[in-house]
């Protein structure tokens, strides 16, 4: 397989189905992935609630049992074009009720110019009798790219759609 980098300038952004098992929302969610790699970590950009990991690639260990994060602690390496990440040391808020020790493997690889390639597996011996998996493969996409946003309690634009119907109206009166 022909080595392609996973980042770096004019990589571009991918979209579409990226199956992130631990959001810290509940939910497997669709993302935007801007991959960047600098050096000693590589940084992952979900454009969903603008969350980045770190991802630690310099060889250091994972942090200590009892230092928890909410997206746990990432650390990877290198194998080929793949980009292998293990997270541990989760808080006891994910979106797995009940799991204690939950513990993910992620691999990246960019398999052709416009596809990487993600496959993740979820343990958690305390949790499933046994580990699961998924595979999706993730597109880059044309931009421009839109920024996620939510539109809850959002009255301005409720406001500016209800004052361009009175306006029609008025307009459609005067004819």
């Amino acid at each position: 397989m022909k080595k392609i980098a996973l980042a770096g300038p004019g990589v571009g952004s991918f979209a579409g189905g990226i199956a992130e098992p631990i959001t810290g929302k509940g939910k497997i969610s669709a993302k935007k992935l801007h991959p960047f790699i600098a050096g000693i970590v590589v940084a992952i950009e979900a454009e969903e609630i603008h969350d980045t990991r770190i991802i630690r690639v310099d060889g250091s260990p994972h942090l200590p049992k009892n230092i928890r994060q909410w997206t746990g602690d990432s650390i990877g390496h290198w194998e080929g074009n793949t980009l292998i990440v293990d997270t541990t040391n989760f808080t006891d808020r994910t979106p797995f009720e009940g799991a204690r020790n939950l513990h993910v493997t992620e691999r990246f690889t960019r398999s052709a110019e416009d596809t990487i390639v993600y496959q993740f597996t979820v343990e958690d011996p305390g949790m499933w009798t046994k580990p699961w998996s998924g595979e999706v493969l993730v597109k880059k996409i044309p931009g421009p790219l839109w920024e996620y946003a939510c539109h809850e309690a959002n009255y301005g634009l409720e406001n500016t759609l209800r004052g361009a119907r009175v306006a029609e109206k008025e307009a459609a009166a005067k004819k």
